[in-house]
């Protein structure tokens, strides 16, 4: 019989046979031949007490065989519908890891590319069909719809890694319909009135905490000013914790986004020197608030600060956002406010307020946001009641 034509980490059909031991116990054999990683052809078996635990064994051996320990540097050689999606996704993260991506990015890449390996590594390439893919992804959605946007995008970019190798004539994720959206949020933001009790809620919290300390050094007042800051602003959490002395002109009252706070290996805060996007690299006018406080936060600055940073921690090293968003939740569990009071709603305020008062390319140029649909859909709350539109009306009708 003719050999049947492998690729390298491929094998052929599994023979089994059975015969019984010196003991008189029987024996099942499974055996096959297998192409290794290398191009060789070689012949491969494993034994079992039963015709089915004597295939299993050598099935798990090939998967095993063909596929490169998780820590090896080297490229895969081949790639075929055998292959476990643990090693696509390894290899689809190798590249991401090779582009010119921030930290942010790659670090949420590596967590998406964990999830889907926790859930379908085992599965070889050739299982990933439409309605396997699609199946999968509405049990995702049914608790988190999010998370299944995030799995398909990347088994998507993954999948293509199997396309470009031969293992599949095309992306089975291309083809995936009727996977839920995640819906759509109304815009919440606080208005005028809020923001004020929220601002004046930020500094009774901080005058307490420093007056109830009694050991050690006591706490900063930073919370409050990061608040006046984001709230006479508009800026990212990153971007307020990212801002140096260098970056606030007071005699013409502006304030240049040049940079973010980026956590590096989900640990350290990093100041990366350009905003999230492009068009985030802004300057923006200050309004008197903000300005007062930053002359505050100026004139009594203390300590070690080499990075010439607005809010150095005491050590001289940036704020993490992690560290500053628990201090944010803890202050709002002591003023009793809704868990959708975040950083962000200030974002969200102050695009809501420019929006309805002089339009939404303006609340656009003051978040940074490229796109003005961004600003809209995302951040400036729709007005409850339509502006005044009777004269005009009248004029037509009356």
């Amino acid at each position: 019989m003719a050999q049947v034509a492998l690729e390298p980490g491929e094998w052929g059909h599994i023979a089994t046979s059975k015969s019984e031991t010196s003991g008189g116990k029987v024996e099942w054999r499974s055996r096959c031949w297998a192409r290794d990683l290398d191009g060789v052809r070689r012949q491969v078996e494993r034994r079992g007490p039963t015709r089915r635990e004597a295939i299993a064994r050598l099935e798990e051996h090939l998967v095993d065989r063909m596929t490169p320990p998780a820590d090896s540097d080297s490229e895969i050689l081949s790639v075929t519908g055998a292959t476990p999606m643990r090693h696509i996704l390894a290899e689809w993260l190798e590249d991401r890891e090779a582009d010119a991506l921030s930290p942010s990015t790659l670090d949420y890449y590596r967590h998406a590319a964990r999830q889907l390996a926790d859930e379908l590594g085992d599965r070889p390439v050739d299982e990933m069909t439409v309605g396997f893919i699609r199946d999968h992804l509405r049990r995702v959605a049914e608790e988190h719809p999010t998370k299944a946007k995030k799995q398909r995008t990347v088994l998507a970019q993954a999948l293509d890694v199997a396309v470009a190798h031969g293992a599949l004539t095309h992306n089975p994720v291309r083809a995936v319909r009727g996977v839920r959206r995640p819906p759509k949020k109304e815009v919440i933001a606080l208005n005028v009135d809020d923001l004020i009790r929220v601002r004046e809620l930020a500094r009774e919290y901080v005058e307490l905490l420093a007056a109830e300390h009694t050991v050690g050094p006591k706490p900063t007042r930073m919370l409050a000013h990061v608040v006046d800051v984001c709230a006479g602003t508009g800026l990212r959490i990153g971007e307020a914790l990212a801002l140096r002395w260098s970056d606030i002109d007071f005699e013409n009252r502006t304030l240049t986004v040049s940079g973010t706070i980026i956590s590096a290996n989900g640990r350290s805060a990093v100041r990366k020197p350009t905003p999230k996007t492009d068009a985030g690299r802004r300057t923006v006018v200050l309004p008197r608030f903000t300005l007062d406080t930053l002359l505050s936060v100026k004139v009594n600055q203390e300590g070690f600060n080499p990075i010439d940073a607005v809010f150095p921690t005491r050590r001289g090293t940036w704020h993490s956002r992690a560290n500053v968003h628990r201090q944010f939740r803890d202050f709002r569990t002591w003023a009793k406010l809704d868990e959708n009071v975040t950083w962000r709603a200030f974002r969200k305020a102050v695009a809501t307020l420019l929006a309805n008062e002089v339009g939404v390319e303006v609340a656009q140029a003051q978040l940074g946001h490229a796109d003005a649909k961004t600003t809209r859909q995302h951040y400036a709350a729709r007005p409850s009641v339509a502006p005044d539109s009777s004269d005009i009306l009248d004029g037509h009708f009356g």
